[in-house]
């Protein structure tokens, strides 16, 4: 999930079935995300804000947003996989 601000991120697990869409934010604290399941509106923090699932939170998945020539640096051994068009 990305933040209002169009560059923090946020990584979540979602239910097995379940999709999520990234709707526009007016601002930090509006909802980012609708699920295909119940229509319900998640915030940044992956708790539902509006919707049958209100009151529920996702699990948070540790995750972080960086360049590939920072993570090669620290992870010298990484091999890229490319798949041919």
């Amino acid at each position: 999930m990305v933040a209002p601000d169009g560059a923090s991120v946020r990584v979540f697990h979602a239910p097995e079935g379940v999709e999520f869409y990234r709707v526009e934010a007016k601002d930090a604290l509006a909802p980012v995300m609708l699920d295909s399941a119940t229509g319900t509106r998640w915030n940044f923090q992956g708790c539902a804000v509006e919707g049958a699932s209100k009151g529920k939170c996702l699990e948070r998945v540790e995750a972080i947003q960086d360049y590939w020539f920072d993570w090669r640096h620290y992870h010298p051994d990484t091999t890229v996989y490319r798949t041919r068009r």
